[in-house]
């Protein structure tokens, strides 16, 4: 590698010393032709666009964009310095995107709710394995939550009203609450729009990721939404995995609380359906947790950004409500 400088002229001399923060504003702004969503896609005041644009063209002596009341458009100098930035810009953020997931290698364990797992994140591991190949997962599901300071995970997905303390507790997404059933069921059971009638049936409830305190706990936030005060203990069967308790409901033992997004699978293909018009949105939330010290590990860093854009992608549906709101 050689130290000697280059030769460039006057110019592009003004151009090196120019920030980066400045040449990112103008090709934001340049392929937009409009500075507000420059400001919105780089979270910055449109003030501050405009502020270091002019900067910008101070520097250089000439003006990038030809600014009217109802339009920006670029000059023809504006024109071919961003042609030259954006290629650029893009070489740099594409170098930097694959250096950052290079050094991402090694055994990453992960602990999830077991629903979640089957339902959420193993369809998706394919996307994660061509994005960071050197990375082994090692999935480890287990109904109650997770102890960092005993279990040996790096990270877990869990599903709970709080985050939990002393560890990095980042909110995905929210659930929503709604009984599910049999189609036959509802019919014999008169439960079409009629909730009064689960004083007659037999309710199906699970505690995967839900504290011992708390076992009923979904159903009662449910029943007390709808205006019901029904004791359902003693004709609660309890499961601790969510997926034994839709295939209760599914073979006609009662009535599940079925939470939005591990539920609709088989509300689409008809296996269950949901007689009641009522949802609401749970206490709860899906988190990722790990903790502080090891959160900027580039494994768990890349998991981390890699869960963040899968829920991005995620469709509209109920449980994209934040929980509690």
């Amino acid at each position: 590698m050689t130290d000697t400088p280059l030769a460039v002229g006057k110019t592009a001399q003004l151009l090196r010393r120019a920030s980066l923060s400045a040449l990112q504003c103008f090709e934001c702004a340049a392929r937009h032709l409009n500075f507000t969503r420059a400001a919105d896609e780089l979270m910055l005041t449109q003030s501050a666009i405009s502020h270091r644009i002019r900067s910008l063209e101070e520097q250089l002596g000439y003006a990038l964009f030809l600014r009217t009341p109802r339009q920006l458009s670029l000059t023809d100098e504006g024109r071919r310095l961003f042609e030259v930035i954006h290629a650029g810009l893009g070489r740099l953020y594409d170098e930097l995107d694959s250096i950052d997931k290079g050094s991402a290698t090694g055994l990453l364990v992960v602990g999830v709710v077991p629903t979640f797992a089957r339902h959420f994140l193993v369809p998706r591991l394919a996307d994660f394995h061509r994005q960071y190949p050197h990375i082994q997962l090692r999935v480890r599901v287990r109904a109650s939550l997770l102890d960092f300071n005993r279990d040996p995970v790096d990270a877990a997905i869990y599903y709970d009203e709080h985050p939990q303390p002393g560890v990095q507790c980042l909110p995905l997404f929210g659930e929503t609450l709604s009984p599910v059933c049999a189609r036959r069921y509802a019919d014999e059971h008169g439960l079409w729009d009629n909730p009064a009638a689960l004083a007659g049936c037999r309710f199906l409830h699970d505690v995967e990721a839900l504290h011992p305190d708390a076992v009923y706990d979904e159903w009662q936030q449910w029943l007390s939404a709808a205006g019901l005060a029904l004791d359902i203990q003693q004709r609660c069967d309890i499961f601790n995995h969510f997926d034994l308790t839709l295939a209760a409901a599914m073979n006609q033992v009662g009535v599940a609380m079925g939470r939005g997004l591990l539920a609709a699978p088989r509300l689409n293909r008809g296996e269950l359906v949901q007689p009641f018009a009522l949802q609401i949105p749970s206490r709860r939330r899906y988190f990722f947790l790990c903790g502080k010290e090891n959160a900027e590990r580039p494994r768990i860093r890349a998991f981390r950004q890699w869960l963040l854009e899968q829920v991005a992608q995620m469709p509209e549906g109920p449980w994209s409500l934040a929980a509690g709101s």
